[in-house]
């Protein structure tokens, strides 16, 4: 199908790089192979001789696994089952070009087309209690320990006075744009009947935030969103790291309300990819390689 064709040069290459090792490690899930409705994991699997032990790439089922659909056609759910035991990642837009964008952008990063220094750079804020704990306990330690294990590679730290939205947008696609970027700060969530729901639920609060009893709604100059990367922006052959709630998504109940009130409480129409990876993995110029974060929000005890 179309979907397939636009995916096609990143599909031969993975055909190819694995094909040198053992043909059967390379495997499309589609048709009547594809995952079923309400199916769980340990279904989808028994269907391929495997059960919920160890991942055996030789049984026919990879290791690495790319979901190609959203989260409404294949829940997160079952995403998150497959993912204790498999690599799972996951791509899904709405546009046709936008799988095109992203397959061409792999195969030339792989192809060494496009190539990046080797920086990494690490962004947190640390303006509350949860982001003062994650500056000293999570991001300060990554620094450290990565700095002496990785001395080819330039690290930088961005200390929180200097986590502003200006310095993100260096960052994400500006002229500073490392090879890695790590960022850790809120992410946001928005009311049902807010209209910015959809387009900007995960986007990341920066150090201009200033403390509010909410209301009037949040400005969108404190954080940073989709919307906020421009046409001419630069984030080919960039990794992200967002440790933020909803960095993401979102599902369409809040997981947390129901372990503590084992009670549904509905946070969104319906389960959905947050646009600020979506766009840079899809970015015109160029995608992203990859974006890791949260879909919901982030567990306290997460760093």
């Amino acid at each position: 199908n179309a979907l397939k064709d636009a995916l096609n040069p990143l599909l031969d290459l993975r055909r190819e790089q694995a094909s040198r090792i053992n043909p059967i490690f390379y495997r499309e899930f589609s048709g009547t192979d594809g995952y079923r409705v309400g199916e769980s994991k340990d279904d989808f699997l028994k269907r391929f001789g495997r059960g919920p032990g160890a991942a055996n790439p030789e049984s026919g089922v990879p290791f690495y696994l790319l979901i190609v659909a959203s989260p409404e056609e294949i829940p997160f759910i079952f995403q998150y089952q497959l993912d204790f035991i498999y690599g799972v990642g996951r791509i899904y837009f709405e546009q046709l070009e936008s799988y095109a964008i992203y397959a061409q952008s792999v195969v030339a990063s792989e192809n060494r087309q496009t190539i990046r220094a080797k920086n990494a750079t690490f962004w947190g804020v640390s303006h509350d209690g949860a982001t003062n704990l994650s500056s000293q306990y999570l991001v300060n330690p990554l620094v450290s320990q990565i700095t002496a294990k990785h001395t080819d590679w330039n690290i930088r730290r961005i200390e929180p006075v200097q986590a502003t939205k200006s310095m993100l947008s260096n960052l994400i696609g500006g002229s500073e744009t490392p090879a890695i970027l790590f960022t850790a700060s809120h992410g946001l969530q928005f009311n049902l009947d807010d209209p910015r729901l959809l387009p900007h639920t995960g986007a990341l609060l920066c150090q201009d935030f200033v403390n509010y009893d909410g209301n009037p709604p949040i400005s969108e100059q404190f954080y940073f969103s989709a919307d906020d990367i421009p046409s001419d922006a630069d984030v080919s052959g960039a990794f992200a790291f967002f440790f933020a709630c909803f960095g993401a998504g979102s599902p369409r109940t809040d997981n947390f309300y129901r372990l503590a009130f084992e009670q549904e409480k509905i946070i969104a129409p319906y389960e959905f990819v947050a646009r600020l990876p979506l766009k840079m993995l899809s970015h015109p110029r160029g995608g992203a390689l990859g974006v890791f974060a949260h879909v919901d929000r982030a567990w306290g005890y997460s760093f």
